[in-house]
């Protein structure tokens, strides 16, 4: 008789982000959770992996100066959530909702029905794949070595030009090189997709979830134009 907890740790995609988002994830990430979910809707079972240290796997790994700036409350805060959650499943975070003792109010139920998991090491993992993608240039470096021992499918989802110096920072040129790596691109903007045009990269464009994102209160019949504020140009 098959072990029904090995049937449920198959995957037929994974996700892989740098770190849990503790307080607000970044647009990336809501991107990443809404595919995650979208996916899970449709009966492709899918999972997301956050890496705990994933400059572990990247040559000449700069520690970039927002990482230095970092004050010692929330260095205390990513302390604990490793101790609670390292290498194993983080989904009670989440789901009894402990990010809202940081004063965060982004809906994290989204991430209801995905499971979740907190590794350092490839060695932790414990998960059969199918598929992988990874989300950013430093995914990109533990994927490449997941996958020379695992031969699976992989792809990188490309959102924007990371190796942009404003972005990354001393390593645009480590995000830039993972961009030679042989994943299949996903790309979600005109941008991206004219840079890696030649190598004919899957295409789609992210809408507007108009049941999420919709006025609360009553306004004039002005029209707003809204924009996200980034530290980066």
């Amino acid at each position: 008789m098959k072990d029904n907890k090995m049937k449920l740790n198959i995957y037929d995609v994974v996700f892989v982000l740098p770190r849990p988002s503790i307080t607000y994830p970044s647009g990336g990430y809501d991107i990443v959770y809404r595919l995650a979910k979208a996916l899970n809707k449709e009966g492709i079972r899918t999972s997301i992996i956050f890496l705990e240290k994933p400059e572990i796997y990247i040559e000449n790994y700069n520690v970039s100066q927002h990482v230095k700036n970092e004050n010692r409350w929330y260095r205390l805060i990513v302390y604990l959530f490793r101790l609670l959650f390292n290498v194993k499943r983080i989904d009670l975070f989440y789901k009894l909702r402990l990010y809202k003792l940081l004063g965060v109010d982004y809906n994290y139920s989204i991430l209801d029905d995905i499971d979740l998991y907190y590794y350092e090491t490839i060695e932790d993992v414990k998960i059969k794949i199918n598929i992988i993608i990874a989300t950013s240039w430093e995914t990109a470096y533990f994927v490449r070595e997941y996958v020379k021992k695992h031969k699976i499918e992989t792809l990188y989802l490309v959102q924007h030009s990371q190796d942009d110096v404003s972005f990354s920072g001393e390593n645009s040129n480590n995000a830039k090189f993972t961009y030679t790596f042989p994943f299949k691109k996903i790309v979600i903007n005109q941008k991206m997709y004219n840079r890696f045009k030649a190598e004919k990269p899957l295409f789609f464009h992210v809408g507007i979830d108009t049941q999420f994102f919709k006025k609360l209160t009553k306004t004039n019949d002005r029209e707003y134009i809204m924009f996200p504020l980034r530290i980066s140009e």
